[in-house]
């Protein structure tokens, strides 16, 4: 089940593996897929859709 974590008035969508993002995101949205292992933190998934790392 995909996480919302709001940031500055914007959605970080944290999605768990095999989630698609048209059924759990809307225009706007920021989608991060999880994978295996989920953020340890919502500092860690802001930092991951900021930097595009994780």
């Amino acid at each position: 089940m995909a996480t919302v974590i709001s940031h500055r008035k914007v959605d970080i969508v944290v999605l768990d593996a095999g989630e698609a993002i048209a059924s759990c995101c809307k225009p706007g949205d920021i989608a991060v897929y999880g994978y295996d292992r989920p953020y340890t933190s919502d500092n860690e998934a802001l930092w991951a859709a900021k930097y595009g790392v994780g």
